[in-house]
């Protein structure tokens, strides 16, 4: 076999793989949040989204803040990639936009904004394909088989990695084209949100553009508006002010779900996030000083020699101790917030009464890391994703 049959042969397997999906009916697609400021799916990593039969992934590119000193939008907390083993999927590169942003920016100021975000996005999400493909190939058998000419080989391999992404380059980015827009916007700023979403759009040949939805501008979307687009993410998590001491699950709880998803009238296509995450919320003396997510939940509970249990999920310091930058004090209390699986199931089927959904329709896990997935088995995962099928 010639050497470009046998690219050919490569770069169409490639192909295979990117774009493969089950025959999976009306069942959603199986999504998960990656929220890190590091995309690096390692080994153990990829093994576990093959197992959950991960679809898809929504991954935070960098958060967008009002910078007061040049009183202009600032890019912060960019998302780093790793060159290590990566596992190709579906991805929807995401960006957060403070409020603050819309609250303090001049209408004449959107459009430039909308240019220099759409640039950035599209840039990272090309380079992120990029490195991941190319970590790939490089390990293939080819590749290796190059290298071992000389110098030659170092041209020819470097000529076989070009040539499989020039074929697989475009057949990905058409394929992942969506942008994912995450603002808390309020009924004072939906204004300058919705014409930067319009903006956006128009900016973005190459991207479609999706908005978040919180749940309280689903319940009341008359006031809050809805956005210019043709489908958001409805985020079922957050839902109390963590601040609060008589707060005993500001994550979610099924109560509260249901106190916003009381229609069905929202006129979009609606994908859904689903809370994994846990945290710990840390008072002294009844008032709030932080949520700490430094120590896992698992070791709070598990460490009796440092934490007194007061009632199921709230736990006080036995001794003045340092863990991780914190300095915490004796009776300094944390309280455990976590949703259980039978809570999210209640979850899937309250919201199967009220969203239609179909087999585009992304069930995504907020957020991908070991510590939160591994809360979850296989089955449970299937149990939630097939609640929500026709």
């Amino acid at each position: 076999m010639n050497k470009s049959r046998s690219s050919v042969i490569v770069a169409v397997c490639l192909i295979l793989f990117l774009s493969c999906k089950k025959d999976i009916g009306k069942v959603p697609v199986v999504s998960f949040c990656y929220w890190k400021t590091t995309f690096a799916i390692d080994s153990m990593d990829a093994a576990k989204m093959s197992q959950f039969g991960v679809q898809h992934l929504y991954l935070r590119l960098f958060d967008v803040d009002w910078d007061g000193i040049t009183q202009t939008p600032n890019p912060v907390a960019e998302c780093e990639k790793s060159y290590d083993y990566q596992y190709l999927t579906d991805i929807t590169p995401a960006v957060f936009i403070t409020n603050a942003v819309f609250e303090n920016i001049k209408e004449g100021d959107l459009e430039d904004f909308a240019v220099k975000l759409s640039n950035k996005a599209n840039a990272l999400r090309k380079s992120i394909f990029e490195s991941c493909l190319y970590s790939e190939i490089t390990k293939s058998e080819r590749y290796q088989q190059l290298l071992k000419d000389g110098d030659t080989g170092w041209e020819a391999a470097r000529k076989y990695q070009d040539s499989v992404m020039s074929i697989l380059e475009p057949e990905y980015l058409k394929k992942n084209n969506e942008l994912l827009i995450d603002c808390d916007w309020t009924p004072s700023t939906k204004a300058k949100y919705f014409k930067f979403l319009e903006l956006l759009k128009a900016k973005s040949d190459e991207m479609s553009v999706s908005s978040t939805l919180r749940l309280w501008q689903y319940r009341d979307y008359k006031l809050a508006g809805v956005p210019p687009v043709e489908r958001c993410l409805l985020m079922c998590y957050n839902l109390r002010d963590p601040r609060k001491y008589e707060t005993e699950n500001s994550i979610a709880t099924l109560e509260d779900l249901k106190q916003y998803i009381n229609h069905s009238d929202y006129p979009l296509q609606l994908d859904i996030a689903l809370p994994i995450h846990t945290w710990a919320v840390y008072f002294r003396n009844g008032r709030f000083k932080g949520i700490v997510n430094s120590i896992p939940v698992s070791e709070i509970a598990a460490n009796k020699a440092l934490f007194e249990p007061k009632t199921e999920n709230r736990y006080r310091l036995l001794k003045d101790t340092v863990i991780g930058e914190t300095y915490y004090r004796y009776g300094d209390e944390l309280r455990i917030e976590q949703v259980d699986f039978n809570t999210l199931n209640g979850f899937a089927l309250h919201l199967k009464q009220h969203l239609k959904t179909n087999s585009s329709t992304r069930i995504s896990f907020f957020s991908w890391d070991a510590q939160f997935y591994n809360r979850f088995k296989k089955d449970e995962y299937n149990q939630i994703i097939h609640n929500f099928a026709e």
